[in-house]
């Protein structure tokens, strides 16, 4: 994923390594994206929450997000 394909208020998820094979974090609304002037990156930084989180934002790395499919779970209500 490249951060010019991401938009505030996009649906996406965190691959995360696992022995088993790919792995997904739940379902995580962008709500900012940090980029380098020079040019998209795969180290570009994405803040990510999900409704009911009363902490701070997740930071991620846009390289590893993927879209949230559109099914149930990742609904936008």
């Amino acid at each position: 994923m490249k951060t010019t394909d991401l938009k505030i208020g996009d649906l996406v998820r965190i691959k995360l390594p696992s022995p088993q094979g790919e792995r997904f974090s739940i379902p995580m609304q962008v709500v900012g994206i940090f980029s380098n002037i020079s040019g998209e990156s795969p180290d570009d930084t994405v803040y990510l929450d999900f409704e009911g989180n009363e902490g701070d934002v997740w930071e991620e790395e846009v390289g590893n997000l993927v879209f949230c499919k559109k099914s149930s779970v990742c609904r936008k209500d």
